[in-house]
């Protein structure tokens, strides 16, 4: 009976840690909004898909990944862009895990949908929003 009693309580803590990594993963994934009124009304409120970029006027691939988006932007209608600066707000960077730049993300209806690492082309952006968002030229 002592070995059923070990068992029962190996599976329990397996359970819990089991559950506890699948909140931790929902939580990375769709955390909850920051309270940061700036975010909140640019980004969250917004009526239209929302494409966030963090990135910082130091780093060479944020620079050449904010072109990328105006050309998309030419291109393509129906969503916001919202570029964040990480040295301005290192709090909204924290938040959403961001440790390398550029660092991409999509919110649709006030939800993180979709992220993307690293600096992408115009075209690559496009396919990512009809994919993500339903978005289309």
């Amino acid at each position: 009976m002592g070995t059923d009693d070990g068992s029962k309580w190996q599976i329990a803590v397996v359970a819990l840690l089991i559950g506890a990594g699948i909140g931790l993963l929902r939580n990375q994934s769709n955390p909850t909004p920051p309270d940061d009124r700036w975010f909140q009304a640019n980004v969250i409120d917004r009526s239209v898909p929302v494409v966030v970029k963090f990135g910082a006027e130091w780093c060479g691939p944020c620079r050449s990944m904010h072109q990328e988006l105006e050309k998309l932007r030419s291109r393509v209608s129906g969503f916001h862009l919202v570029e964040i600066n990480v040295d301005e707000k290192p709090e909204l960077a924290r938040h959403y895990g961001v440790s390398s730049i550029p660092r991409t993300f999509l919110f649709v209806d006030g939800q993180l949908v979709s992220d993307l690492r690293g600096s992408r082309r115009a075209d690559d952006l496009e396919s990512w929003l009809a994919d993500n968002a339903g978005i289309h030229r």
